[in-house]
C-alpha cells in the first residue's frame, strides 16, 4: 500500500516521531496548527500542534476520536468534567460528543479519527 499523504515513508510507517512531528509542523504563535497524517478509508490521522493558552473551544466530531498526547499538557473539558492529559495519555471520545481543549503549555497531539 503506497502511504496517501508522502511517499516518503515506508508503507505503513505514519510518523518517526515527536521530533519529526515538531520539525514539519512547528508551533505557531497563539494558534493551533493542523496537519493531515494519513488517510484511509477505516480511519484518519491529524496531528495539532497547540501554542501555550490557545483553546479549542467547545466542538464534537460525526466520528469517534482517540487522542494521545504527544508533548505537553492539555486540558480536555467534556460537561462538567476536566481532564489533565500529558505526554502519554489516550483519550476516547463518542461520535458526537462535545468537548473543549486547552493547551497549558506547548503541546502537540495526534486525533484518530475512526469511521
Amino acid at each position: 500500500m503506497e502511504h496517501p499523504l508522502t511517499r516518503t515513508l515506508p508503507d505503513g510507517l505514519i510518523t518517526l516521531g515527536a521530533d519529526e512531528l515538531a520539525e514539519e509542523n512547528p508551533y505557531k504563535p497563539g494558534r493551533v496548527s493542523p496537519r493531515a497524517l494519513y488517510k484511509a478509508e477505516e480511519f484518519r490521522v491529524t496531528e495539532l500542534a497547540f501554542d501555550k493558552g490557545v483553546v479549542l473551544s467547545e466542538h464534537s466530531s460525526p466520528h469517534a476520536v482517540i487522542v494521545q498526547v504527544v508533548t505537553g499538557d492539555i486540558e480536555v473539558e467534556v460537561g462538567e468534567e476536566r481532564w489533565r492529559l500529558g505526554a502519554g495519555a489516550l483519550l476516547h471520545l463518542e461520535p458526537g460528543l462535545e468537548h473543549a481543549v486547552t493547551a497549558l503549555e506547548a503541546a502537540r497531539i495526534i486525533l484518530i479519527f475512526l469511521r
